[in-house]
C-alpha cells in the first residue's frame, strides 16, 4: 500500500521526552491522525502522492447516510448527498477533515476533537475509499479543571471556556480553524468535496471528474422537455436519481450505490488517463483539440440518454451499413470539430460517455421519491 503519510518540517517536537509518546489521538470509526500546523514550517511529502484521492467533511458524509435513514432535513441535504456520490464514484481514497484543538493538562497533551457524531452507516458508506480521519490543529490550550484558560493562539475565542462547550462550537466561533481546513486541499493539489458551509470546495483540481459532473447537472437541470411533476416540483440530482432507480427500498440504496461504484471502474480508469494527458508532453494546440474533443462527448451524454434514434452502442456497425468507406467516417467523427444529429456519436467517443448516456435513463421523479423514501 502507498504511504499516505505527511512528513512535515516543524520547528519543535512536542513528543514526550522520556516515553517518546506524542498526544493521544482519539478516533471515531475511521483511523484517525493529527497535524500540529502552529509548528510547521512546511512539508516534504503530501502523503497522496499517487493516488486518486480527495478531501471531504463530516457534513457530506453525514448527508449520504441521512438519505438513507430517513433523516432528510433540507434540500441542503439532497445537495450534500449528491456530492458524496461525486466523491465516492470518481475517487479511490478520501481523508475527511476534522476540527480540533490540543490541549495540555497536567502531564496530558490529547487532542479534542470538534466533529458531530456519524452513524455507522456514514462510516461504512465510504468503506471502498479507504477513509482517515485527518486534523489539521491550529491552536493548543491549557486546561484546568475542565476549563481553557490560555492558548497559544492570541485571537483564541475559547479562553474561559469549558473543552465540553468548546469542542460544539469551535468550527463556527474559529475562523482561523475553518481557513487552515479550507486551504490544505488547494496547497496539497487535492479536490476537496466539502459542504460544511464554513468550509470551501475546491473540485477544480479534479480535472475531467469535474469537467464531467458539470456537463451532467447542466443538461440535467435545463431540459426544456421535463415533465411536470405530481404533488412536487423537487428534481433529485442525477447521481441520486441514477442510485434510487436501482434501489427497490431504503435498505438497497447501500448496495446500489457499490455497484455503481463498481460500474464506474471503466470511467474512472479512463479519466485519471484524460488528467495524465494535462501533464504530459503536448503543446498548447494539442491539448486544447483534446479538451475539446472529450467536452463534446461529456456535453453530448444527456442529449444521447435522450435520443430516440438508433441505439447501436458502436457506431461502425451502423457505419458498415451505410457507407462503403466507414474508416473515413470514423474519421470525421473522432475529429474535435465533427458535429452529428445523433448526439451518441459524440458521446462514445469517450467510455464515460457511453455510460453515462445509459445511466441518465432513471425512473420519473415521482416514482423515486415516492417508492425509494418509504
Amino acid at each position: 500500500m502507498r504511504n499516505r503519510t505527511t512528513y512535515w518540517a516543524v520547528t519543535h517536537s512536542e513528543r514526550d521526552p522520556q516515553t517518546g509518546l506524542g498526544a493521544l489521538i482519539p478516533t471515531k470509526g475511521n483511523p484517525t491522525s493529527a497535524s500540529d500546523m502552529y509548528r510547521v514550517l512546511g512539508y516534504t511529502q503530501t502523503g497522496h502522492e499517487g493516488w486518486n484521492s480527495c478531501f471531504t467533511d463530516v457534513n457530506t458524509c453525514v448527508s449520504l447516510a441521512r438519505i438513507i435513514e430517513g433523516k432528510v432535513g433540507s434540500w441542503d441535504d439532497i445537495n450534500a448527498a449528491e456530492t458524496a456520490l461525486q466523491l465516492l464514484m470518481w475517487h479511490d481514497r478520501v481523508d475527511v477533515l476534522i476540527p480540533a484543538f490540543k490541549q495540555e493538562s497536567g502531564s496530558l497533551k490529547p487532542y479534542v476533537r470538534c466533529d458531530p457524531e456519524r452513524s455507522q452507516l456514514s462510516f461504512e458508506l465510504f468503506n471502498p475509499l479507504q477513509p482517515h480521519d485527518q486534523m489539521y490543529v491550529i491552536e493548543k490550550v491549557l486546561v484546568e479543571d475542565g476549563i481553557i484558560k490560555s492558548s497559544n493562539y492570541r485571537d483564541s475565542s475559547i479562553i474561559e471556556v469549558s473543552v465540553q462547550e468548546a469542542s460544539k462550537t469551535y468550527l463556527n466561533t474559529t475562523e482561523l480553524q475553518a481557513s487552515a481546513l479550507s486551504s490544505i486541499a488547494l496547497d496539497f493539489g487535492v479536490p476537496a468535496y466539502l459542504t460544511e458551509p464554513r468550509l470551501e470546495s475546491n473540485f477544480d483540481k479534479a480535472g475531467y471528474f469535474s469537467r464531467l459532473y458539470k456537463a451532467l447537472r447542466s443538461d440535467w437541470y435545463s431540459s426544456h422537455y421535463m415533465p411536470p411533476e405530481i404533488e412536487s416540483s423537487v428534481r433529485l440530482p442525477p447521481l441520486i436519481a441514477i442510485v434510487l432507480s436501482r434501489a427497490s427500498n431504503r435498505d438497497s440504496i447501500p448496495q446500489a450505490i457499490f455497484q455503481l461504484r463498481e460500474e464506474l471502474n471503466p470511467v474512472r480508469r479512463e479519466i485519471l488517463r484524460l488528467n495524465e494527458v494535462i501533464a504530459g508532453p503536448y503543446n498548447q494546440v494539442e491539448l486544447e483539440q483534446e479538451w475539446r474533443r472529450r467536452t463534446q462527448s461529456f456535453e453530448a451524454i444527456f442529449a444521447a440518454s435522450r435520443y430516440q434514434g438508433s441505439k447501436v452502442i458502436l457506431p461502425l456497425l451502423k457505419l458498415y451499413k451505410a457507407f462503403r468507406k466507414p474508416v473515413d467516417e470514423l474519421i470525421k467523427i473522432f475529429n474535435p470539430y465533427f458535429k452529428s444529429d445523433d448526439p451518441s456519436k459524440l458521446a462514445n467517443r469517450t467510455v464515460t460517455g457511453r455510460i453515462f448516456s445509459n445511466l441518465l435513463v432513471t425512473d420519473s421523479m415521482h416514482c423515486l421519491l415516492l417508492r425509494r423514501t418509504c
